[in-house]
């Protein structure tokens, strides 16, 4: 049915590993190279790049939440109306 954290986490995990990596990247210059201070494009793409996957992986959980709240909200309503109207069936 509908799964928003799959959904969500698959358009997340891309951004994740493409900003990991760009900040590993500034990372491995900055640490154990003398060029280091001419990467910082690297950790700023990166670090945008890991917000926007962060941000993927939150609304796939929140949307979760929902879809499970929708789910519970539905269910006691189903039991509401049939302890409420059990005595009108023929």
């Amino acid at each position: 049915m509908y799964e928003p954290f799959k959904i969500f986490l698959s358009a997340a995990v891309p951004f994740m590993l493409v900003g990991l990596t760009f900040v590993l990247r500034f990372l491995w210059y900055s640490f154990f190279t003398e060029i280091g201070s001419g990467k910082i494009q690297s950790l700023i793409i990166g670090g945008i790049l890991t917000t926007i996957g962060c941000t993927f992986l939150s609304v796939g959980i929140i949307g979760d939440v929902v879809s499970r709240n929708r789910i519970l909200i539905e269910e006691n309503l189903r039991l509401t109306k049939k302890l409420l109207y059990k005595d009108e069936t023929p």
